[in-house]
Formats: structure tokens, C-alpha cells, sequence
């Protein structure tokens, strides 16, 4: 096992340098916590594995499936009539192994069964991480113009209320003036 200078979280992320097991972690990791978290959320609302199946419009013997940490042939559109019957958000991204990581070792209970949208409310948001190291805020982001190289490597950062507004002026721009579209209407 460890010794006490190690952490969980440390322990996981030292496995992850032999290739395999990164891959075979992050592999399970996935169909473990999403089979995690359908049970999860079913048992947090009270309901059975036919109430979910019916307001999932699905069997119930493939909510059973679904709920096996051995499943792993979700696909995109399973998952979203779930998340459609639990009416919570569905979040699929890539992330760094970090995130993995972080999210693996500080997984509670309540992390897997989160509440339908009419029980959630807006939480405030907490600074980023990256707050005083020169990376910019989201708000910081908005402010700069529609594309900027961010200073630390080549990823430009998109202002995407900017690039809205320049595409609507363009549109507008295209328009025919008055006196066009009046010498138009008149022929």
C-alpha cells in the first residue's frame, strides 16, 4: 500500500506514467462512474429501474445493463435520454489526466447523484485556479478584442460576444440602403 507521504491523489497520478494503465484507468473510470451515477440519481429520486426506463423511453433490463460498472457501450445518445429523464446536464469533454485525477480522488456520493434543474440553483463561482499567474478571466476575456493570442502559447482566445456583433455587422452591412431597396421595390 502507501506510505504516509503519499497521497491517493499522488499514487494515482504516478500509476498513470506506464501508458496501459493510463489508458485502461481512464477507460474505467468512464463506464464505472457513469454506471455510478445512473444508480445513483435513479435511488435519489425514489424511482425503480422501470420507473427510469419508462421515462427514459427504454427497457428496463437495459437500465439494469446500464447500471453494470462493466458496461461500457454507452453512446452519446443513450446518455442523453438519460440526462433528458433525470433533466440534469450531460458534460462530455476531453480534460487533462490532471482533471482525472483531481476528480477521481475527490469523488463523494453526493458528486454522483446531482439534482434535476428544478431543485439546482446558480452557486457563485470561485476564482480560477489560475487567478495571479497571468492568465486571463473569463471576464478579462470578454473585455479583449474577438481574437487574441493569449501570451502563453499560440491558442487564441475568442471574444464571443465581439465576433457576434461583427458578424451582425457585416449582415447589416450587406443589406441594400433605402434608396436601393426603394429603386428595387419600384421596378
Amino acid at each position: 500500500m502507501s506510505d504516509d507521504t503519499h497521497t491517493v491523489r499522488e499514487e494515482i497520478w504516478e500509476s498513470l506514467a506506464d501508458g496501459g494503465y493510463r489508458h485502461a484507468f481512464v477507460d474505467s473510470n468512464i463506464s464505472t462512474t457513469i454506471a455510478a451515477q445512473i444508480r445513483a440519481m435513479r435511488e435519489a429520486r425514489g424511482w425503480t429501474q422501470g420507473e427510469l426506463a419508462q421515462r427514459a423511453g427504454m427497457a428496463q433490463a437495459r437500465i439494469s445493463v446500464m447500471e453494470n460498472p462493466s458496461y461500457d457501450k454507452f453512446s452519446l445518445s443513450t446518455l442523453k435520454r438519460l440526462r433528458a429523464a433525470f433533466d440534469v446536464a450531460l458534460v462530455v469533454r476531453f480534460v487533462p489526466y490532471s482533471d482525472v485525477v483531481n476528480w477521481t480522488s475527490t469523488l463523494t456520493p453526493g458528486m454522483l447523484a446531482p439534482v434535476s434543474y428544478s431543485a439546482d440553483t446558480l452557486k457563485p463561482i470561485a476564482p480560477p485556479a489560475a487567478a495571479g499567474m497571468g492568465l486571463p478571466s473569463a471576464a478579462e476575456a470578454l473585455r479583449r478584442g474577438p481574437i487574441q493570442n493569449d501570451g502563453i502559447g499560440s491558442a487564441p482566445i475568442i471574444n464571443l460576444a465581439e465576433a457576434r456583433e461583427r458578424r451582425l455587422q457585416e449582415r447589416y452591412r450587406q443589406l441594400p440602403d433605402d434608396a436601393s431597396l426603394g429603386a428595387a421595390i419600384a421596378q
